[in-house]
Protein backbone atom coordinates (compact mmCIF):
# COMPACT_ATOMS: atom_id res chain seq x y z
CA UNK A 1 0.00 0.00 0.00
CA UNK A 2 3.00 2.56 1.14
CA UNK A 3 4.38 1.64 -2.66
CA UNK A 4 0.91 3.08 -4.51
CA UNK A 5 0.88 5.65 -2.62
CA UNK A 6 4.17 6.78 -3.52
CA UNK A 7 3.90 6.12 -7.17
CA UNK A 8 0.79 8.80 -7.07
CA UNK A 9 2.99 11.48 -5.04
CA UNK A 10 5.85 10.99 -7.86
CA UNK A 11 2.15 11.94 -10.41
CA UNK A 12 0.80 14.80 -8.49
CA UNK A 13 4.55 16.01 -8.02
CA UNK A 14 4.91 16.07 -12.15
CA UNK A 15 1.42 18.08 -12.08
CA UNK A 16 1.92 20.40 -9.00
CA UNK A 17 4.27 22.91 -10.64
CA UNK A 18 1.56 23.28 -13.79
CA UNK A 19 -1.82 23.28 -10.95
CA UNK A 20 0.09 25.71 -9.04
CA UNK A 21 1.02 28.46 -12.06
CA UNK A 22 -2.16 28.51 -13.94
CA UNK A 23 -3.85 28.22 -10.25
CA UNK A 24 -2.06 29.64 -7.45
CA UNK A 25 -0.28 27.83 -5.09
CA UNK A 26 -2.89 28.25 -2.27
CA UNK A 27 -5.53 26.50 -4.38
CA UNK A 28 -3.19 23.63 -5.10
CA UNK A 29 -2.79 22.90 -1.89
CA UNK A 30 -6.06 23.62 -0.80
CA UNK A 31 -6.51 20.54 -3.72
CA UNK A 32 -4.33 18.56 -2.04
CA UNK A 33 -6.00 18.19 0.95
CA UNK A 34 -9.14 17.78 -0.49
CA UNK A 35 -8.40 14.95 -2.42
CA UNK A 36 -6.57 13.67 0.62
CA UNK A 37 -9.33 13.49 2.91
CA UNK A 38 -12.02 12.75 0.31
CA UNK A 39 -9.64 9.68 -0.81
CA UNK A 40 -8.86 8.99 2.11
CA UNK A 41 -11.65 8.57 4.12
CA UNK A 42 -13.19 6.62 0.91
CA UNK A 43 -10.59 4.58 1.27
CA UNK A 44 -11.76 3.01 3.98
CA UNK A 45 -15.19 1.90 1.95
CA UNK A 46 -13.41 0.28 -0.57
CA UNK A 47 -14.45 -2.94 -1.19
CA UNK A 48 -11.81 -5.12 -3.03
CA UNK A 49 -7.82 -4.62 -3.56
CA UNK A 50 -8.10 -2.97 -6.75
CA UNK A 51 -10.35 -0.46 -5.47
CA UNK A 52 -8.09 0.45 -2.14
CA UNK A 53 -4.70 0.34 -4.31
CA UNK A 54 -6.69 3.13 -7.30
CA UNK A 55 -7.93 4.95 -4.04
CA UNK A 56 -4.38 4.84 -2.21
CA UNK A 57 -2.41 6.37 -5.31
CA UNK A 58 -5.18 8.80 -5.51
CA UNK A 59 -4.18 9.80 -1.97
CA UNK A 60 -0.76 9.67 -3.04
CA UNK A 61 -1.40 12.07 -5.89
CA UNK A 62 -3.10 15.01 -3.43
CA UNK A 63 -0.07 14.54 -1.52
CA UNK A 64 2.40 15.21 -4.75
CA UNK A 65 0.06 17.78 -5.33
CA UNK A 66 -0.11 19.78 -1.73
CA UNK A 67 4.03 19.07 -0.85
CA UNK A 68 5.78 21.34 -4.12
CA UNK A 69 3.05 24.07 -3.39
CA UNK A 70 4.01 24.18 0.43
CA UNK A 71 7.55 23.95 0.27
CA UNK A 72 7.36 26.67 -2.21
CA UNK A 73 4.90 29.29 -0.33
CA UNK A 74 5.65 28.81 3.41
CA UNK A 75 9.22 30.22 2.95
CA UNK A 76 7.73 33.44 0.97
CA UNK A 77 5.22 34.31 3.57
CA UNK A 78 7.65 32.83 6.67
CA UNK A 79 9.50 35.78 8.40
CA UNK A 80 13.79 36.02 6.71
CA UNK A 81 14.71 35.39 10.17
CA UNK A 82 12.67 32.18 10.01
CA UNK A 83 12.72 30.62 6.83
CA UNK A 84 15.56 27.76 6.97
CA UNK A 85 14.89 26.42 10.29
CA UNK A 86 10.58 26.65 9.22
CA UNK A 87 11.39 25.09 5.74
CA UNK A 88 14.15 22.42 7.49
CA UNK A 89 11.31 21.08 9.99
CA UNK A 90 8.39 21.33 6.68
CA UNK A 91 10.99 18.68 5.09
CA UNK A 92 11.41 16.97 8.48
CA UNK A 93 8.52 16.20 9.18
CA UNK A 94 7.80 13.88 6.41
CA UNK A 95 10.01 11.44 7.59
CA UNK A 96 9.49 11.57 10.85
CA UNK A 97 5.78 10.59 10.54
CA UNK A 98 7.03 7.59 8.71
CA UNK A 99 9.92 6.72 11.26
CA UNK A 100 6.50 6.61 14.12
CA UNK A 101 4.31 4.76 11.61
CA UNK A 102 6.93 2.34 11.19
CA UNK A 103 7.72 2.22 14.87
CA UNK A 104 3.71 1.81 15.74
CA UNK A 105 3.76 -1.55 12.96
CA UNK A 106 6.58 -3.01 14.94
CA UNK A 107 4.99 -2.49 18.30
CA UNK A 108 1.57 -3.43 17.00
CA UNK A 109 3.01 -6.79 15.30
CA UNK A 110 6.95 -6.82 16.10
CA UNK A 111 7.04 -10.21 13.48
CA UNK A 112 4.64 -9.04 10.83
CA UNK A 113 3.11 -12.13 11.54
CA UNK A 114 -0.25 -11.07 12.25
CA UNK A 115 -0.63 -8.88 9.13
CA UNK A 116 -2.55 -11.49 7.16
CA UNK A 117 -4.60 -12.87 9.71
CA UNK A 118 -5.95 -9.20 11.03
CA UNK A 119 -6.67 -8.04 7.02
CA UNK A 120 -9.44 -9.23 5.01
CA UNK A 121 -7.46 -8.11 1.55
CA UNK A 122 -7.53 -11.07 -0.89
CA UNK A 123 -9.83 -12.93 2.22
CA UNK A 124 -6.57 -13.24 4.13
CA UNK A 125 -8.39 -13.07 7.67
CA UNK A 126 -11.08 -15.44 7.03
CA UNK A 127 -9.60 -18.26 5.85
CA UNK A 128 -11.90 -19.58 3.26
CA UNK A 129 -11.36 -16.84 0.49
CA UNK A 130 -13.57 -14.30 2.43
CA UNK A 131 -16.95 -14.39 3.16
CA UNK A 132 -18.74 -11.06 0.75
CA UNK A 133 -20.27 -8.15 1.59
CA UNK A 134 -17.98 -5.83 2.06
CA UNK A 135 -14.34 -4.92 3.27
CA UNK A 136 -15.34 -6.50 6.75
CA UNK A 137 -17.02 -10.03 5.74
CA UNK A 138 -20.38 -9.21 7.20
CA UNK A 139 -22.53 -10.00 4.15
CA UNK A 140 -25.26 -12.82 3.70
CA UNK A 141 -22.77 -15.16 4.42
CA UNK A 142 -21.25 -13.33 7.22
CA UNK A 143 -23.27 -12.60 10.99
CA UNK A 144 -22.32 -12.47 14.72
CA UNK A 145 -21.38 -16.28 14.61
CA UNK A 146 -19.22 -15.74 11.52
CA UNK A 147 -17.27 -13.16 13.03
CA UNK A 148 -17.08 -15.33 16.60
CA UNK A 149 -15.65 -17.33 14.88
CA UNK A 150 -12.69 -15.90 12.80
CA UNK A 151 -11.16 -13.83 16.02
CA UNK A 152 -7.75 -13.74 16.56
CA UNK A 153 -6.70 -16.31 18.98
CA UNK A 154 -5.22 -13.70 21.19
CA UNK A 155 -8.51 -12.04 21.89
CA UNK A 156 -11.14 -14.28 22.15
CA UNK A 157 -9.23 -16.46 24.97
CA UNK A 158 -9.19 -12.71 26.61
CA UNK A 159 -12.85 -12.77 25.92
CA UNK A 160 -13.35 -16.43 27.21
CA UNK A 161 -11.65 -15.08 30.96
CA UNK A 162 -14.05 -12.39 31.29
Amino acid sequence: MVSVVFMGFSVGNVISGTIGDRFGRRKAVLLSYLMIGVFGMATAYATNALMMVSLRFCVGVGCGIGFPAVYSLIPEVCPTAYRGPTSTLMIGCMPVGELFAAIGVLLIDPNLDRSTKACEIFGAGSGRGGSGGGPHGHGAHGGDEDVQRRKLPEFASNEEGA
